[in-house]
């Protein structure tokens, strides 16, 4: 499998969250009120989130619609199966980070049906 290239904005965001990491642990050192922690702990969460989310997508928005020919292409005949993957395509943005995992590891299962021969 060829290397994958992340966007710069992707590791910037990166170090901004190991940053913000830091700055809680002076906080803690600092013996500064938990709630002052807990806001800063949401927003590293918050960012953390986010971050998975572009890393998720970038993948996917170079993959999958190869993913998604592949398959309607594979179960044109499956008018079930095909209705259901064109669902999935056309409401996939709507997935929240999540979901997607499930959802791909779903299609990555309907793209190997038929890939194992059985024993002879």
């Amino acid at each position: 499998m060829p290397a994958f290239v992340y966007n710069r904005n992707l590791l910037k965001r990166l170090h901004y969250l190991q940053g913000q990491l830091h700055g809680i642990e002076n906080m803690m050192l600092e013996h500064r009120p938990p709630e002052d922690i807990n806001i800063q702990l949401s927003a590293v969460e918050h960012a953390f989130h986010n971050l998975v989310y572009e890393v998720f997508f970038e993948f996917l928005q170079k993959n999958a619609a190869l993913l998604f020919s592949r398959l309607l292409d594979k179960f044109a005949g499956c008018p079930k199966i095909f209705e259901t993957l064109d669902n999935i395509r056309k409401n996939f943005h709507t997935y929240t980070v999540y979901q997607l995992p499930s959802i791909i590891n779903i299609l990555c299962e309907l793209d190997h049906i038929g890939d194992k021969k059985e024993p002879e």
